[in-house]
């Protein structure tokens, strides 16, 4: 958690009053430093000094980096200045980490960093001669500047257009340092190289099968070795499928013969759930205690299923993180972990995010490439392989094989005809009113992006599915996992967000990923002798949210009466259909529905209007919403 201001025209002592408060409301300890006219300002318990660098984070290859250039290995932030001096604006490309850099350069400028993959948060913006940079919104605000919400992010958002800008941060004036990209703010502007998307996706790997899963082996050892370093006693998500679970084996395997690894899972409110969803379990609890069983050191913990609305926490979390994330929709039963592994001790919260774009990817590009290639035995054997599809053979073919090679225009279009009640996606899954999606449709229109839903189809190479990969990990979730970890007092951690092990995976051929009908083929001959059989060779996928509706259903008359209040409320009522979202509370389903696609209005659409209006209250500071 880090701030920094400079004004070429004197040195803001004051800025330094008001940032060491702003760090000190969150409970931790403000440390402090000044190069030329920059002040510095960051937490002590998470960031670290150098010279003229301040760093939040953690370096990877710190041995590497400490004999080249004869640093400190523990002493990240010295490493990165170190760097900057040796290797000047190309830095970042030797350093393989986790972080975001604030560092002050001798002309005058900030020099602003976040790593690839994935990053702690880090904002800017400027008033006339002043530079400001800082994790979070609040900071800026601290300092005077205007809290202007940016109405068109919010419903670009709403929208789900995933093809925004991930500079935008929700606020006029304020912008985020993309992932792996570094911004240098000077008198004369402000200068972006987009370093990591600048690369391009790596040409791909040829390899036998024993040296791919020897090679993965080995990269997923180090990557749990470097999440365990800082770590005193970790905690880990863990569900019942391949990922999380293929993690905790070998964080297992490393850990002390004393020690143990706290496992947490949260499962459906209905201890009657059996899974309503064609090809998905609702529950994940049975097979975590059968894993469990399997490694003496792991203790699991069921959380409270009772929890986990849609906007359990939300308020609390949105006031933190000063951002407006929609996902947040589905976050509610995340809480009980975070609760969790803070109340057994825990320093660190682990956790496999990347898995599925790493080396548990289920190779669904294939489908496409097949029909391209003309490949017509191995897309039958791996579409009749997709156990968790019900769909007819032949529309498997035409959705998944033909479909994805099409022009987006004509996507679009073929499934307006198959599916016309879905045919205007933002009427069918947005809270937008009639009037907002005309606007955005305006300005996605001149900036030619769309909303995720519309024409949506598998992406058409590995190398695609690696560029949507990489694009869908930024925008606002760093700013919540800060918010968390300051919220339960813990440190977070995606082991498998390791750099080495999802690059080499992005390299990996589509063979390794899905053949002979067998999905996610490489994480399932990494799993074996560490799961139960079952569980490694479950089709199956996790359900998540399944028990929406039991949260949602009994709360109908609150969320009329909260419709009623927002409709008071000048910019909301213009951005949301209110009408439409009491209609849907009004003739609310009376169970849930074994098509998902009958409940994402409520899931989505819903859920993430309601948010807004709450994220709008918690800026404007008013009570009544």
């Amino acid at each position: 958690m880090l701030a920094a201001v400079l004004d070429p025209l004197h040195i803001p002592a004051t800025a330094l009053g008001i940032l060491n408060r702003w760090i000190g409301q969150h409970g931790l300890e403000p440390g402090s430093q000044e190069y030329g006219k920059a002040v510095l300002v960051g937490a002590r318990e998470r960031c670290g000094f150098a010279r003229r660098t301040l760093f939040d984070g953690w370096i990877d290859n710190n041995l590497e980096l400490a004999d080249l250039l004869g640093v400190d290995q523990d002493d990240p932030a010295a490493l990165y200045d170190a760097a900057i001096d040796a290797w000047g604006a190309t830095a970042d490309e030797h350093i393989i980490g986790h972080y975001a850099a604030i560092t002050a350069l001798p002309d005058g400028a900030l020099r602003l960093a976040r790593s690839p993959l994935g990053a702690p948060p880090l904002l800017h913006g400027r008033i006339g001669t002043t530079l400001m940079a800082a994790s979070l919104p609040g900071a800026f605000f601290a300092l005077g500047y205007p809290q202007t919400l940016d109405w068109e992010q919010i419903a670009d958002r709403l929208a789900m257009d995933i093809a925004i800008d991930p500079a935008g941060s929700g606020f006029a004036g304020i912008s985020r340092v993309p992932l792996g990209s570094i911004v240098t703010l000077c008198s004369s502007g402000t200068h972006m190289d987009r370093w990591y998307a600048r690369r391009g996706i790596p040409a791909t790997e040829t390899a036998t099968d024993d040296e791919v899963l020897k090679r993965v082996s080995q990269l997923l050892a180090d990557a749990c070795d470097a999440a365990l370093r800082p770590a005193n006693q970790p905690a880990l998500a863990l569900s019942g499928g391949l990922d999380s679970s293929t993690v905790a084996d070998e964080l297992l395997r490393q850990m002390d013969g004393g020690q143990v690894l706290h496992g947490v899972t949260f499962d459906a409110s209905s201890p009657d759930s059996t899974g309503t969803m064609p090809g998905m379990f609702d529950r994940e609890w049975p097979m975590v205690e059968r894993f469990a069983k399997m490694h003496e050191q792991l203790r699991v913990h069921r959380t409270e299923p009772a929890q986990g609305g849609f906007d359990h926490r939300f308020r609390e979390i949105a006031t933190l993180a000063g951002t407006f994330n929609p996902g947040l929709a589905h976050f509610g039963a995340h809480h009980g972990v975070w609760e969790a592994a803070r109340s057994l001790g825990c320093d660190w919260l682990f956790g496999a995010d990347l898995g599925n774009q790493s080396f548990s990817a289920d190779g669904r590009w294939s489908y496409a490439e097949d029909f391209r290639g003309l490949r017509w035995k191995r897309l039958a054997s791996n579409l009749h392989g997709r156990a968790n599809d019900p769909r007819p053979f032949w529309r498997k073919f035409l959705a998944l094989g033909l479909l994805p090679n099409l022009p987006r225009a004509l996507r679009v279009w073929v499934k307006r005809l198959v599916r016309p009640a879905r045919g205007d996606v933002l009427a069918w899954n947005s809270p937008l009113s009639a009037r907002a999606r005309v606007a955005y449709r305006r300005r996605a229109r001149d900036r030619g992006s769309a909303p995720a839903w519309e024409g949506f189809a598998f992406a058409r190479s590995r190398a695609e599915a690696a560029r949507r990969d990489l694009a869908e990990q930024d925008h606002e979730c760093a700013e919540i996992t800060l918010a968390l970890e300051l919220r339960y007092g813990l440190r977070y951690r995606d082991v498998t967000a390791y750099r080495p092990l999802v690059e080499y995976c992005m390299r990996l051929p589509t063979r390794m990923f899905v053949r002979d009908g067998v999905h996610r083929w490489l994480a399932r001959e990494l799993a074996k002798g560490r799961m139960p059989e079952e569980q490694r060779l479950e089709s199956r996928y996790g359900r998540h949210g399944a028990d929406w509706h039991a949260h949602m259903a009994p709360r109908e008359s609150e969320l009329l009466d909260y419709l009623e209040r927002i409709e008071r409320h000048p910019q909301l009522a213009l951005l949301l259909d209110t009408a439409r979202m009491k209609s849907m509370l009004e003739n609310f389903p009376a169970s849930d529905s074994s098509d998902e696609f009958d409940n994402l209005p409520y899931t989505q659409g819903l859920a993430r209007g309601l948010l807004a209006a709450q994220f709008v209250g918690v800026v404007e500071g008013l009570n009544e919403l």
